[in-house]
């Protein structure tokens, strides 16, 4: 079953909205991360690219609103999922029914993607951790940044968005992570995550190295509306009112 800290990490305490508290460097990004989550909502589209691996990157859509709620849609070459946040309440669906994501279970063919999405975080979340655990870049301006990512941090990110997408990393092991963002207005517009990864005959190669790049696009910053499926709000009813 899911997890009890992997279903609270979907509630909206401010503990999931606060950005980590950082070292002064690249002010300038901190303070464009900082803007994007006072706004209070923001679109977001993610599409995960890995090489070799399927034809078709697997793309995350999101809706946020701290007040609205959440409504997230995951598609990749074989599955799909949707999940949706309001009252603290979280469901999801992989079919044709929206049920409490805590009544998942391994049993569930689905439940490695279930588990992957109740994991979540907002994207201003995981930016502002890629941020902080970088070797910033000589070269970054005022609205264009970059470094190499602390290994384990990417590996944590990675792993997640595969595991949404029904897959798994395995035993492969992170060689390299950079990541560059930018600007646009004061507020991160995107932000990409290229990985390299080697290992053993696995799941999603054949043992030769292995790229993973993950864009992130950012829009609609504090006038997102986010409106859930009927199905979803009567099943977020149905578990407040029981």
């Amino acid at each position: 079953m899911i997890s009890k800290r992997a279903f609270l990490a979907l509630s909206f305490a401010s503990s999931f909205l606060a950005v980590p508290v950082q070292a002064a460097k690249d002010t300038e990004l901190l303070e464009a991360i900082q803007k994007l989550k006072d706004a209070g909502s923001y679109t977001w589209r993610t599409e995960l690219r890995i090489s070799p691996g399927p034809t078709a990157p697997m793309v995350t859509e999101g809706w946020y609103s701290a007040t609205q709620g959440l409504y997230v849609k995951v598609r990749s070459e074989k599955h799909s999922v949707e999940l949706a946040v309001r009252s603290g309440v979280v469901v999801a669906r992989t079919g044709d029914e929206w049920r409490p994501v805590k009544k998942f279970t391994r049993s569930d063919l689905d439940h490695s993607m279930i588990r992957g999405l109740a994991d979540l975080k907002l994207p201003h979340l995981d930016l502002a951790q890629i941020q902080d655990s970088w070797r910033s870049s000589r070269k970054n301006t005022a609205d264009q940044f970059g470094g190499q990512v602390g290994l384990n941090a990417a590996r944590k990110l990675v792993d997640l968005l595969i595991q949404q997408a029904g897959a798994r990393l395995g035993n492969h092991s992170i060689a390299q992570s950079n990541a560059s963002v930018i600007l646009s207005g004061g507020l991160p517009s995107r932000y990409v995550l290229e990985s390299r990864f080697s290992g053993p005959p696995g799941l999603l190669s054949s043992g030769q190295g292995m790229q993973v790049v993950l864009i992130t696009q950012f829009s609609n910053v504090g006038s997102t509306t986010v409106t859930l499926p009927t199905a979803a709000e009567a099943a977020i009813i149905a578990e407040q009112t029981r």
